[in-house]
This record gives structure tokens, C-alpha cells and sequence, in this order.
């Protein structure tokens, strides 16, 4: 992103608005009690904390950036709308990102003052969470489809099949684990198990088919492209939308696992937490690298 990018103005303003949410509250005595922490301790957790996910949205902003100067550069060719369907979804999945942090940061300001909004607010974040990667992975399999529909290309039947039998095993275990963990998840959730299942397990699952079928529509796509360059960059953009799902997949099955989150140390669960930035940090690092590739090829 460059200084006149409108996008990096967005991403100075989520930045500094999200910062000012997490940091400026009064901490919250429990947890400074819970982890023998002062608010100061507190604070400068919280800020070790936000600058990896300042990171992780800058490399997204630049990535969907990137993309879409691409998708500009080649609108006028025949794969030009179907690109342009995967650069929407793109942004939609990089603005979800610090949208979702932004407004669950002030939910939960707004909940501190009003006990009585505090599972309404819980909820309201919990479908923020779920719209955007749907939306965005809703046009990224359109664009996909679109591509493969262009090149006449498909998946093979044995890896749509996979993809299938993928998402319908995720599917059925995070169903278990909701299940399993119905007690705690009231206060993760705001909801019943069978709402939670209904309105946040189906939708994720739904997201995870949309998000992994447009992968294979995309390998079976960049398999005919003429070019060794084209094709890793295309390459590098499919592997780092699969470890953006993987990564998805595996915070989802964590969420429903709060009892367990609850009785780690805070040496331990800030070690699962930075393993988690790290992991998305580099999904939409390689990411990004395709986008730039695919972008510098067309501009030369």
C-alpha cells in the first residue's frame, strides 16, 4: 500500500480505533485477579497482542490491493469480469478482518456499561464475525466458477468429492464439540446449542464449501495457464486462501472449546494466541506475495 491509497487510510483509521478500544477501557478486575496482572502488565499484553493483528490486516489490505491493480489491468480480457468477482471478494475479506475486531471492541465498551446488553452483544459479534468471510468467499467461488467455466475446466471428480467429504467431517465434529460443550458455550455463544448449530455451525460449514471448492476450481484453472511466473503466483493466492480456511477452521473448533481455554495459564494461552497471529500472519503473507506477482507480471 502506498500513502495515497485509499485503502491505507482506512487501515490507519481501523488501526488507530481498534488500538483505542482495547487499550483505553478500564481492565477488567477479574481478569487482573485471575492472572495476577496490573492494568499497566494488562495493557502491555493486550498491546503485544495488537500489533501482530495490525500486521496480519496490513498484509491482507496490501494483498486485496494488489489484486484488485491487477484485476484493473486486465478488465478490458475475457477472464477480466470473473477476476473482478475475486478482487471484490478479496477486499471483503480483508476489510472483515479489522471491521469484525473494531465493532466487537465496542460492543463489548458499550456491554461494560450496560451488564444487561452484554449477551446481545456477544451475539451481534459472533454474526459479525461469520457475514464478511462468508460474503467473501461467496464472490471468490463466483469468480472461480466463472474462470473455470471460461477455460473449461473442472476439478476432478475424486477432489470435489474430497472437498465434499471434507466439509461435511469439519462439519460433524464442530456439531459434536458444540454438543459436548453446551454448558460453557452460553456464555461464548449468547445461544442454545441448537441455535448455535443452526445459525453459526451451518454458515461456517457453508463457508468452508464456498471457500474450499473455489480453491479446486482455481487449481484446476491455473493448471492450463502458459507460464511458469503466471502460475506460482496464482499458486501462492490458492495456498494462502487454503491456510486462511485451515486457519478459519481451527479458531472455530477453539471457540467451542471454552472450558478448556479458561483453565490454560497465561503463559499458555498467550502462547496459543501468538501461534494463531503467526499462522494467519502467513496465510495472508503468501497471500499477498501472489497477488504482487500476479499484478508485476501484467504490469511489465
Amino acid at each position: 500500500m502506498n500513502l495515497k491509497s485509499k485503502i491505507f487510510y482506512w487501515y490507519i483509521v481501523f488501526v488507530l480505533t481498534f488500538a483505542c478500544l482495547a487499550l483505553i477501557p478500564t481492565p477488567d478486575k477479574a481478569t487482573l485477579s485471575k492472572y495476577h496482572l496490573s492494568p499497566t502488565g494488562l495493557r502491555l499484553l493486550d498491546l503485544t497482542l495488537i500489533i501482530p493483528e495490525a500486521g496480519i490486516w496490513f498484509a491482507a489490505f496490501y494483498g486485496s490491493q494488489k489484486f484488485h491493480r491487477y484485476s484493473q489491468l486486465i478488465k478490458g480480457g475475457k477472464d477480466g469480469p470473473h477476476i473482478a468477482k475475486l478482487s471484490l471478494g478479496l477486499l471483503l475479506l480483508s476489510f472483515g478482518l479489522p471491521i469484525a475486531a473494531t465493532l466487537s471492541g465496542a460492543l463489548n465498551i458499550v456491554a461494560l456499561h450496560q451488564p444487561g446488553f452484554k449477551s446481545a452483544s456477544v451475539i451481534i459479534s459472533n454474526y459479525i464475525g461469520i457475514i464478511f468471510p462468508l460474503l467473501a468467499f461467496f464472490w471468490i467461488s463466483l469468480g472461480a466458477r466463472g474462470l473455470g467455466d471460461m477455460s473449461r475446466t473442472r476439478p476432478r471428480f475424486s477432489i470435489a468429492n474430497l472437498v465434499v467429504l471434507s466439509v461435511f467431517t469439519l462439519g460433524v465434529v464442530f456439531c459434536c464439540l458444540i454438543v459436548l460443550n453446551h454448558r460453557t458455550l452460553r456464555t461464548t455463544y449468547g445461544l442454545s446449542p441448537q441455535l448455535v448449530m443452526l445459525t453459526v455451525g451451518l454458515p461456517y460449514m457453508y463457508t468452508w464449501l464456498l471457500g474450499l471448492s473455489a480453491i479446486a476450481e482455481l487449481r484446476a484453472y491455473t493448471l492450463k495457464l502458459r507460464g511458469v511466473v503466471y502460475r506460482k503466483g496464482w499458486r501462492l493466492l490458492i495456498l494462502g486462501l487454503a491456510s486462511i480456511i485451515l486457519v478459519d477452521i481451527l479458531l472455530q473448533y477453539l471457540v467451542t472449546l471454552t472450558s478448556w481455554l479458561t483453565s490454560l495459564s497465561l503463559n499458555g494461552l498467550l502462547l496459543l494466541l501468538y501461534g494463531l497471529l503467526f499462522l494467519l500472519a502467513g496465510a495472508y503473507i503468501v497471500l499477498a506475495l501472489g497477488a504482487q506477482r500476479l499484478m508485476k507480471i501484467e504490469e511489465v
